[in-house]
């Protein structure tokens, strides 16, 4: 990651950790990846009672 662009990034992060602490499937789920290539992946986090899809891109 470019050190300029952190910045931008940093107003992310208490959002980020409030889904964390808000879905267990976030912090002990499964990890199955559902399309990665050079641009962009996609992925589910998963436990007994929860699914969520993530993504993400450059």
């Amino acid at each position: 990651m470019p050190w300029h662009t952190t910045q931008a990034i940093l107003p992310w992060y208490p959002r980020l950790l409030s889904l964390r602490r808000k879905h267990p499937a976030l912090r002990g789920g499964g990890l199955r990846f559902a399309h990665a290539d050079a641009g962009c992946v996609a992925f589910w986090r998963e436990i007994s009672d929860e699914r969520l899809r993530g993504a993400g891109g450059r």
